[in-house]
């Protein structure tokens, strides 16, 4: 399992325990402190939202994975069309809706759990 956000490392940290996930990858950007020019951002990319995730799904593909990928918003949009199902909910699933790009619509992660159980 692969956690992707466009959002920071640091915030992420803060809520997934890596005693718990050991082997949780975090693909996210990153900020730093700077003592001469205050924080910065460092971004994973040069996309629109500094963190490609498609690129991560893809790459999974050609090695064989079959992705499932759940999201919410605007930095999912590629992603979500890489995937081979998608879980999504607010701007996600109208935009997947608008796409024809086949989704479930979410409101807990719980949903999603009960979902893939009865799957796999």
């Amino acid at each position: 399992m692969t956690v992707l956000s466009a959002g920071f490392h640091q915030i992420i940290d803060l809520f997934i325990s890596r005693d718990e996930f050991p082997d949780l990858e975090i693909l996210a950007n990153n900020v730093r402190p700077n003592e001469e020019i205050g924080w910065q951002c460092e971004f994973r990319d040069d996309t629109d939202w500094g963190h490609d995730k498609a690129g991560p799904l893809k790459e999974a593909r050609r090695l064989g994975e079959y992705i499932v990928f759940i999201g919410d918003g605007l930095s999912d949009r590629a992603a979500a069309s890489a995937a081979d199902e998608v879980f999504a909910k607010h701007a996600l699933a109208e935009y997947c809706r608008e796409r024809g790009i086949n989704c479930h619509e979410y409101q807990t992660f719980n949903e999603i759990l009960k979902r893939l159980k009865e799957r796999f």
